[in-house]
């Protein structure tokens, strides 16, 4: 089967998809595992690529950039700190995901009590992760 083709190119596009719906999913993700299916093939490849074009911006490593079922999680390092970042669920509440991104400061890159919570939107990502390296 042909690989469906579907209309979203970056994050941003995905801001109201429904992806909590078998009506939104292309046919090769239909299954028992729809939506997840649907996430691990087209979503979480268009994140992960570009948490790894912010990271090369913000002179940071990716040290992880992980799926669980319907979230990101990704710990970014520079000048030996590290940044915890959490895009949360993406089935609830239309685009919140979207607009609170949970960011905090680590210890070390398996700290993942962190030291404070942030929130802040996708389009505030770069300058907030950029301000919690210069904190230190």
């Amino acid at each position: 089967m042909a690989k469906a083709k579907i209309p979203q190119k970056t994050v941003k596009d995905f801001y109201d998809y429904d992806f909590d719906s078998v009506d939104t999913c292309p046919e090769d993700c239909w299954g028992d595992y729809t939506h997840r299916n649907f996430f691990k093939k087209y979503f979480y490849p268009i994140a992960r690529k570009e948490m790894k074009q912010l990271a090369a911006k913000l002179n940071a490593e990716i040290i992880e950039c992980g799926q669980n079922n319907f979230d990101i999680t990704t710990v970014m390092k520079r000048d030996g700190k590290f940044i915890y970042i959490s895009m949360g669920d993406m089935r609830n509440f239309g685009g919140r995901w979207y607009e609170t991104i949970l960011i905090r400061r680590m210890a070390h890159e398996k700290d993942w009590s962190g030291m404070g919570n942030y929130h802040c939107s996708y389009e505030e990502l770069e300058e907030q992760i950029n301000w919690l390296f210069e904190r230190g």
